[in-house]
């Protein structure tokens, strides 16, 4: 099995036509921000890249590309831009489209118009999302994107952005992020090989397991490192929440195990929060920071008929075993694929995150 990469409807999700980059050094992460590039040639016999196709297939904001294997995908960005050069290579530049988008798009069309207030009124972390990425898709069919929304539900959520202040789309998910919950876009094919999104909205994203052991002969993963870092680590911090000067709100919290080292508190903002959900943001990030973070970081995946690219996707759960380890405890740590960069290869360089 190769990667394939195919070109898809951007506002539909159809399939387009499949294409064959000569190189390409992408990246795919739970958290957006990402940006990959793909390579083709002019004039090969083999792909049938013309001038006409390179301008129909690579149509910026129009098209997104996936990077598949078999019927999974790793990467579906939006195009945003292509170059050609004298060597009459043509190189597309893919950008993770949730973020981008959003960071365009306000809550409403540029009329100012008062229908662009949005109001979540008791609904869960997840009912919110899906709230605002209705909004982000309401407005008629040319602003829709293949974008399955999340469960909706009841809860203590609520909030009225007035369309007054000009949110962005991505303004308010990064609000709802901030009670503690992560937010991403995950790519899939349906049975009639069309390419959509499933939103999801969790505490701690995972979409499936792996199982490796640190000291196995046998394993995909190689340059291992471990490192205990406390550079981010407070005992305690206050939020700055809305408002200015002596009418700023705050909120403050401390770390929630005994404290066994000097005082390192010191403050963030938080634009636009109020009351209870400035606090629990708040909570959120103190609880976070407030223990060194001990990282392992893997330099290498090596994909082989054993171990499939899908194993080091964004949000792959992995379960390492470790005994008599020289630094890393004895017993099973849940870790995560937070990202992960490749090329056209069989290697692929992961990025992962501790978990519970």
């Amino acid at each position: 099995m190769v990667w394939q990469v195919v070109i898809y409807e951007a506002i539909t999700g159809r399939p387009i036509e499949e294409v064959f980059p000569v190189s390409a050094s992408w990246n795919a992460s739970l958290f957006g921000a990402s940006e990959s590039t793909f390579s083709f040639k002019m004039g090969d016999a083999e792909t049938g890249l013309t001038r006409e196709k390179v301008r129909s297939l690579f149509r910026p904001n129009a098209r997104l590309m996936a990077l598949q294997w078999g019927d999974f995908v790793m990467l579906a960005g939006k195009i945003e831009s292509w170059k050609w050069d004298e060597s009459r290579t043509v190189t597309v530049t893919v950008v993770d489209f949730f973020r981008t988008e959003t960071a365009w798009r306000l809550t409403d069309g540029v009329g100012g118009n008062p229908v662009g207030t949005l109001d979540v009124t008791n609904r869960s972390l997840s009912g919110a999302a899906r709230a605002v990425m209705a909004r982000f898709m309401q407005w008629g069919p040319d602003w829709a994107y293949p974008i399955d929304l999340p469960a909706d539900g009841p809860g203590t959520f609520t909030e009225s952005w007035v369309f007054w202040k000009g949110f962005k789309i991505l303004d308010l998910i990064e609000q709802i992020e901030a009670q503690g919950v992560e937010v991403y876009l995950r790519p899939y094919l349906t049975t009639e090989k069309w390419l959509r999104f499933q939103m999801r909205v969790e505490n701690r994203i995972t979409i499936g397991a792996s199982s490796f052991h640190l000291g196995a002969e046998i394993t995909p993963l190689s340059g291992i490192e471990y490192e205990c870092n406390g550079s981010q680590q407070i005992t305690g911090g206050q939020g700055l929440g809305n408002g200015k000067g002596e009418m700023q709100l705050t909120a403050s919290a401390y770390a929630p195990t005994p404290l066994d080292r000097p005082i390192r508190d010191t403050k963030k903002d938080f634009p636009d929060l109020v009351g209870d959900r400035l606090q629990e943001a708040v909570n959120s990030w103190v609880a976070e920071e407030s223990e060194p973070v001990e990282q392992l970081t893997v330099g290498a995946f090596q994909i082989d008929a054993e171990w499939s690219p899908e194993e080091s996707a964004p949000g792959r759960a992995w379960n390492l075993d470790a005994r008599n380890h020289d630094v890393v405890p004895d017993g099973r740590t849940i870790h995560r694929v937070i990202s992960v960069r490749g090329t056209l290869g069989m290697t692929l360089n992961p990025e992962v995150q501790r978990g519970s």
